[in-house]
């Protein structure tokens, strides 16, 4: 309850802000989504299991012609405001979806409220005060913060900033507020003072349970032309070094990039372009790429990668093209008993003065050689967007997902978006 009256203070005083503000800018947008799923895994345990093979057959065929009929149209909310008075800014970034299964389809929570804060600075002096559910960007950590933060800040020189507070619910758990993990809090440090180069390190304990992290990185171009970055992040948790990361660039003849980077990553969970989630053990990685840069319409890249893990290696080759509005990517990886191909593909274009469109799909083609088994996913999308007036369009898009857990899941969005700025 004290939190949502918190909430509720932060609100109002936004809002204060809000009328008498000198500069607003934002977005509202309101519409619907359609929803129409089938559980690959749950359709599969429904087939009748003393069924001969054409009563499966003609089942099968049955649910293929059968029209496509959405199982859920509900309504979708956003709003994002950023309004300033003077050394006051409030800013706003909220969502409501009814959307049961949102993608990874296990959302629980239909409100999203991903920033509500008032910052004030002070005239005169390198100081600000931030308070509400803000976000602070971390190295391979950012967190959203329900607290406040305090930053002293040298432009040109140096910005030194601590915060505490709550940290933010996932879309997986229903609460607005995270009381029952404890506070989090931690603090980040920033020196910019030597040529070209910027220093970087932060600190985070995120929970009661959290025994805390560090981090630290480097950025520089002092040798032109290259750039260079560092990054590590310990883990007091783990007693180990959870991730180290380092990455450099290199622009030859104007229009020829080198790219090379390396790293050592514990253990996460990733997820795939097809929402297929798994974890990743700890590992190496590196990577090389080449970057051509034929003119202002023409550009492809050729990179290669590889993964070593304690007991195998995942090695990967891709290459991709833009030609204007169009794109394509391809990629090869083997390894760890597993092979892989995928296929991207998008293109946009501007048929009329106030109309944009845009189509993208992607292929995997998965074989795991242990098993002998094949999968594959599958992902397409089709967006138009018509400017009625100055600041107002129409926008909807079609989505369509294939994978493991899904034998299809289609989605509709339709919607009006309204910009302003003043």
């Amino acid at each position: 309850m004290k939190y949502s009256l918190v909430a509720a203070c932060l609100l109002l005083s936004g809002l204060l802000v809000f009328l008498h503000a000198k500069g607003i800018h934002g977005l509202f947008s309101i519409g619907g989504e359609a929803v129409n799923t089938r559980d690959a895994i749950t359709s599969a345990s429904q087939q009748t299991p003393t069924g001969g093979a054409e009563d499966n057959e003609e089942e099968n065929d049955d649910n293929a012609n059968a029209p496509l009929v959405f199982e859920h149209v509900l309504p979708y909310a956003t709003a994002i405001i950023s309004a300033d008075n003077g050394p006051f800014t409030f800013d706003l970034a909220y969502r409501y979806s009814e959307t049961p299964n949102a993608r990874p389809n296990s959302y629980k929570n239909l409100h999203r409220l991903t920033s509500l804060a008032l910052t004030w600075a002070a005239p005169n002096l390198p100081l600000s005060l931030s308070a509400g559910r803000t976000f602070t960007p971390l190295i391979e950590r950012n967190i959203f913060i329900d607290g406040g933060a305090i930053t002293f800040q040298k432009e040109g020189l140096f910005s030194l900033t601590a915060f505490g507070g709550l940290s933010m619910p996932t879309p997986y758990e229903k609460a607005l507020f995270n009381s029952d993990v404890g506070p989090s809090y931690g603090g980040t440090i920033q020196f910019s003072g030597l040529a070209k180069t910027v220093l970087h390190a932060d600190v985070l304990k995120k929970g009661d349970t959290d025994q805390g992290s560090v981090a630290a990185g480097v950025t520089s171009q002092y040798l032109k032309p290259a750039r260079i970055s560092l990054t590590s992040v310990y883990d007091f948790n783990t007693h180990g070094v959870a991730s180290l990361s380092g990455n450099g660039t290199i622009k030859l003849y104007q229009r020829t990039i080198f790219l090379l980077a390396g790293g050592l990553q514990d253990q996460k969970i990733d997820s795939t372009r097809y929402y297929e989630y798994y974890v990743n053990g700890k590992h190496m990685s590196g990577s090389a790429a080449c970057r051509f840069l034929l003119n202002d319409n023409i550009d492809f890249v050729f990179q290669y990668g590889v993964l070593l893990y304690a007991d195998s290696a995942k090695h990967s080759f891709d290459f991709d093209f833009r030609y204007k509005n169009a794109s394509l990517a391809l990629s090869r990886k083997m390894g760890n008993n597993a092979s892989a191909v995928d296929v991207f593909a998008a293109y946009a274009v501007t048929p009329l003065k106030n109309l944009d469109l845009a189509a993208g799909t992607g292929l995997t083609q998965y074989t795991l050689t242990t098993m002998k088994t094949r999968r594959t996913s599958f992902t397409a999308s089709l967006n138009a967007s018509y400017v009625l007036f100055q600041n107002l369009a129409i926008n909807s898009e079609y989505q369509l997902l294939k994978n493991r857990y899904f034998e299809y899941d289609n989605r509709l969005f339709a919607g009006l978006l309204y910009r302003f700025n003043r």
